[in-house]
């Protein structure tokens, strides 16, 4: 029975790393688990945790992708926020294609170093997390990704906007210039401040400020300064207090219906606390996003869970 006087939040955790050549990427959501990123939801939140879905590695990335749309649509189906726990960003092929299923006016806040919005042929590395806006958007031709017939155009563009970008690709860019979608830099962000680029973001792709939100975080959009442990770092990202900024404004909304976080790698800059920095971001993600307690001091990670023979 829900208890009435908390919201809920329901979490999944989904072990894929096929979107990208570096191992680790699928340890995330049981490192983030362990590691107290989650612990204050309950403070606040009737708290549903339906574990992972793990990928298999028997069946091609397309037929996986289909798999884990299917189960986001169901899990879609229950009340309260959604939280997914990445794995890579190809993950948003079946969490955004699902969540358009069920909020077909839904917005996304995509932060990300990168625009991943290549194609198989524009990609210059052939990594499917670069691909995932591309085939939202109906922008991947028939059969180039094997098994993803069932994924039809289903994202428009003007109800797209970037934070964070950094390192995009030149078919990348005609894309956005062509789409005229909203895009702010990491760079602007710096020079403009979170809390302005945030707002607008919102105006642009919600002006009336009515429609469901989902944010997509990748981790690589903060600098690595501050979040090392990924396997698709870069230069000059975004600081801990832009991402404290971002996830105040999205709780202030009281229109974020999902959240998914991707991109963590625990066996990447694990050494000198690297580790224990990318998971002080996510925690902070966490808890403005859904307005729970203020985070701890730091605490030293838990490698228990980490696999010791991948360590």
């Amino acid at each position: 029975m829900h208890n009435i006087n908390k919201q809920i939040i329901n979490i999944l955790g989904i072990n894929f790393s096929f979107g990208q050549k570096k191992n680790g990427v699928q340890l995330a959501p049981e490192v983030i688990r362990a590691n107290g990123c989650l612990e204050n939801l309950d403070q606040k939140y009737e708290v549903y945790d339906f574990g992972n879905i793990d990928q298999d590695l028997k069946k091609d990335p397309g037929s996986n992708y289909k798999n884990l749309h299917d189960q986001v649509k169901r899990l879609s189906k229950y009340s309260g926020q959604k939280l997914f726990l990445g794995g890579d960003h190809g993950i948003s092929f079946a969490t955004i294609s699902a969540l358009l299923s069920i909020y077909p006016n839904l917005r996304i806040i995509w932060v990300d170093a990168h625009a991943d919005i290549n194609t198989p042929s524009s990609s210059p590395s052939g990594n499917l997390h670069g691909m995932p806006l591309a085939a939202l958007m109906g922008l991947i031709k028939k059969n180039q990704i094997k098994s993803t017939n069932w994924l039809k155009p289903c994202l428009i563009a003007n109800r797209v906007a970037y934070i964070g970008l950094r390192d995009i690709d030149p078919q990348e860019r005609k894309f956005i210039k062509d789409l005229n979608i909203k895009c702010f830099t990491a760079h602007q962000v710096k020079i403009r401040g979170m809390k302005k680029v945030i707002q607008e973001a919102i105006d642009a792709i919600d002006p009336f400020h009515n429609n469901p939100l989902h944010l997509s975080f990748d981790i690589d959009s903060v600098d690595p300064l501050y979040a090392p442990s990924t396997g698709t770092s870069v230069k000059n990202g975004l600081t801990q207090q832009d991402v404290n900024v971002l996830a105040k404004n999205l709780y202030e909304t009281q229109r974020l219906v999902s959240c998914e976080v991707v991109e963590l790698n625990p066996l990447i800059n694990t050494c000198d606390n690297n580790l224990t920095k990318s998971l002080s971001v996510i925690k902070l993600l966490i808890n403005n996003l859904f307005n729970t307690a203020e985070i701890q001091p730091e605490q030293k990670i838990n490698s228990a869970a980490i696999p010791q023979l991948l360590l």
